[in-house]
């Protein structure tokens, strides 16, 4: 029982964060504090940057100190949750307009190539359970983190791109959408 609460602890971490750093983003961004681009980068940046970090600790640690191990693993998952929902999922929104869900669709299914090809790798990498052979596969899941921070901050869109606009509306409707998100009508706030 012991082992299931360590496993699952760190998905618990990641939910909690998942659920609020989406509210924190608008909150930000509504209060004109930063940019969305900006809130996009700098979430990303956390959500990536803690991760690799752990792992990089982790990676030189030995068995004797694998409560540590489980501890660091638990705050890079629970951290990486910060770049779910303020990040690259709603990033993905702000540049593709009306497209945004054949573009999520394809971004979400080349993204989830890492998760069923991790497992095969790290076995492989860890063919025979040293030290050394984690630490390489730990190394290289630290090294996918460095990557994803430097491409998504590099090439992350804020603004809706011309390709994804809607033919048939002269207006900025992106513009017009993005006021609607952050203004309620009190009428239509009223539970009945």
């Amino acid at each position: 029982m012991r082992d299931g609460f360590f496993s699952a602890l760190p998905q618990l971490g990641s939910l909690i964060f998942v659920l609020s750093t989406g509210y924190v983003a608008d909150y930000i961004v509504h209060r004109e504090i930063v940019r969305a681009i900006t809130a996009r980068k700098l979430f990303h940046a956390i959500g990536t940057i803690s991760p690799a970090i752990c792992l990089l600790i982790i990676s030189f640690l030995n068995c004797t100190r694998r409560y540590l191990a489980v501890g660091l693993l638990t705050v890079g998952v629970a951290l990486s949750g910060i770049m779910i929902s303020g990040s690259y999922i709603v990033n993905v929104g702000d540049f593709s307009g009306i497209y945004s869900g054949i573009v999520f669709a394809i971004c979400n299914t080349v993204s989830s190539f890492g998760g069923f090809c991790a497992p095969y790798i790290t076995n492989v990498i860890t063919r025979h359970k040293t030290t050394a052979q984690w630490r390489i596969a730990f190394l290289s899941y630290t090294g996918s983190f460095i990557i994803s921070f430097i491409v998504f901050i590099l090439l992350a869109q804020g603004e809706i791109q011309p390709w994804a606009k809607d033919k048939n509306d002269n207006s900025d409707g992106d513009v017009e959408l993005r006021k609607d998100l952050f203004e309620s009508d009190d009428k239509n706030d009223i539970v009945t």
